[in-house]
């Protein structure tokens, strides 16, 4: 597929077509005071248009699905890109929960120059599915140069930037939080949080090879609520020293906390 680049630095690049899919490069100028992110970082974001009833997948797709990959190997001035994945969506396929976006979406990225007085070339090979009734490939190798300038465009990468969850710590205090994991005698996990609204949605990244999914909330009252942490199937060695992921969405927010298994499980 050839590359399609942006024509000069501040604009976005050409669309890159896929069967029921686009995909393009948008720059949105440096990170500003307030953003939270590494001082004289560039952003830019990866926008995905679908066909209407065609959805994409989240970091973790959920029971089935594929991730998007992004490689950045032919970029030029290029230390790192970090990048960003809005909250995403509990889809049902045909009885599979799926973790994702429909309608589109736009990766926000956080992109660090190895010298800052110079632009910095993107070049992007972006993998991702498609997927109605059945699931394609798709395919965009997109390119793009920036050197902070202001965008036309970019209020779409800092709207999408705005929608990832913070990161936070088990406990930490603020109106949406997780209170505490426990494991089940049974097995499994509870998971207390609170929102303002005592409303939420829990999604659950597990380290290989676990699976857990959790419940639709369970509300405790003063906006608490808990959440059933299970999987078909529970590995009998012992958890992985790398942490869950927990992500709680609500109206007035969305975080995420790492927990580490290997803490929370007991000894036989």
């Amino acid at each position: 597929m050839l590359l399609s680049r942006a024509a000069s630095a501040g604009e976005p690049s050409r669309w890159a077509d896929s069967p029921h899919s686009a995909a393009r490069l948008i720059p949105a100028g440096s990170a500003r005071p307030g953003d939270h992110l590494p001082s004289g970082s560039l952003l830019a974001g990866v926008q995905v248009r679908l066909d209407p009833k065609f959805i994409t997948y989240w970091r973790s797709p959920g029971e089935a699905g594929v991730p998007p990959t992004l490689t950045f190997a032919g970029s030029d001035n290029l230390e790192s890109v970090r990048v960003e994945f809005p909250v995403p969506e509990k889809l049902d396929e045909g009885g599979i929960e799926a973790f994702g976006y429909s309608g589109g979406v736009t990766f926000p990225l956080v992109v660090t120059a190895k010298d800052p007085a110079r632009p910095v070339k993107l070049d992007l090979a972006f993998d991702y599915a498609v997927c109605a009734n059945i699931c394609l490939p798709a395919k965009a190798h997109l390119g793009l140069v920036l050197d902070g300038s202001p965008s036309a465009e970019g209020k779409i990468v800092i709207d999408a930037l705005a929608s990832v969850p913070q990161a936070r710590k088990l406990g930490e205090a603020g109106p949406v939080r997780i209170d505490d994991v426990r494991p089940e005698p049974g097995g499994g996990f509870v998971a207390e949080a609170t929102t303002p609204d005592g409303a939420g949605t829990l999604f659950v990244e597990a380290p290989d090879p676990w699976y857990l999914s959790a419940s639709a909330s369970h509300a405790t009252g003063d906006g608490h609520m808990s959440f059933t942490l299970a999987g078909p199937d529970r590995p009998s060695g012992p958890a992985s020293g790398e942490p869950m992921r927990l992500t709680l969405v609500s109206s007035a927010g969305a975080i995420e906390v790492p927990v580490r298994l290997d803490a929370l499980t007991p000894t036989p």
